[in-house]
């Protein structure tokens, strides 16, 4: 029953397989339905001509999606989200990274996207003072707790965090058990073989699942 679905959308990731966040504009937005097809409206108030769009057999207007700017100033849409979530999520990471690529390439300029407020616990044995620096640059509130500390003490450190950040690679069977056996809590969250960049990345999409 779903292998025309399929088959359509093996087509437009093969069209896309080469696409990287970093060398194309990236436009977030919703899909709105006209008379002539669908246009993107993105979030920031823009309305896109769409120029390559895969469609569904069903109606897709409002739907979130993201899409790449080519130079005639019509989009490609590349992907859709089923929920806001995670659409939120991307937008974030993309920015994030947009404005990093853009600090990298300015000798001395120090400017980091605002991502929250809110605490976050790092377990980890190893980079936890690195990662902490890099949050703390976001405006996050962040502690950094070694990985093979005592259970119990870990425990009372996680009461206190919107976020935990456990990196498997790093951290004791018991905390990494522990924190695995949350269930579905966004709030605990596992990581392998973290970077700066993917502790970023898993932040945000922690926080938009806990509407913080």
């Amino acid at each position: 029953k779903s292998a025309f679905k399929l088959v359509k959308k093996y087509r437009s990731f093969s069209k896309f397989h080469n696409f990287s966040l970093t060398e194309r504009v990236n436009v977030f937005g919703y899909l709105k339905k006209y008379e002539d097809g669908y246009r993107l409206e993105s979030t920031h108030g823009e309305t896109y001509q769409i120029r390559v769009f895969i469609e569904e057999s069903s109606d897709e207007s409002d739907k979130p999606s993201r899409g790449i700017l080519n130079d005639d100033g019509t989009v490609d849409i590349v992907s859709t989200y089923d929920d806001e979530t995670s659409f939120y999520t991307d937008e974030e990471i993309h920015r994030v990274r947009t404005r990093r690529k853009k600090i990298n390439s300015k000798e001395n300029e120090v400017e980091h996207t605002h991502i929250g407020n809110f605490k976050v616990l790092i377990i980890s044995s190893r980079d936890g003072k690195k990662f902490t620096d890099r949050l703390r640059l976001h405006g996050l509130q962040v502690e950094w707790m070694d990985g093979f500390n005592k259970l119990k003490e870990t425990k009372n450190m996680m009461i206190s965090a919107d976020i935990v950040l456990a990196c498997a690679d790093s951290a004791s069977h018991d905390i990494i058990n522990h924190v695995s056996n949350q269930g579905n809590d966004p709030k605990y969250q596992v990581l392998f073989n973290p970077n700066e960049d993917s502790i970023v990345a898993r932040t945000i999409y922690a926080k938009h699942q806990l509407k913080l």
